[in-house]
């Protein structure tokens, strides 16, 4: 099995236990619900979401004064909603919890807060 293919299947095995533990919100609008009432510990992005997704996540992070960067996870959205348990792609997640947000951020290697 492929380093890609290893990493992939360990974040979705952590989105689907985030989302069972109530610590994620799935799709646009519940993503920044998270960072309205600044929940959010980390946001992500499908690999193949839209770009006009891309500007509207980056623009909400913006107007709510969120230190938080969007990270591009490197599953799609149908991998990203079948992680979640859902028949719809998902394009966008929002993890409310810091031990799931830093277990990702490792899988992705990205510089811890």
């Amino acid at each position: 099995m492929s380093e890609q293919n290893l990493v992939c299947g360990r974040l979705s095995g952590l989105f689907g236990m985030a989302k069972r533990a109530g610590r994620l919100a799935a799709g646009f609008d519940a993503s920044v619900g998270t960072l309205v009432t600044r929940k959010a510990y980390a946001i992500f992005r499908a690999a193949d979401a839209s770009d006009k997704t891309v500007k509207e996540i980056s623009f909400a992070l913006q107007r709510h004064g969120s230190t938080l960067s969007l990270g591009e996870l490197p599953l799609t959205k149908r991998q990203l909603g079948d992680a979640l348990g859902t028949p719809k792609p998902v394009g966008v997640v929002a993890l409310t919890d810091k031990g799931f947000a830093t277990a990702v951020g490792k899988l992705l290697d990205l510089p811890a807060d």
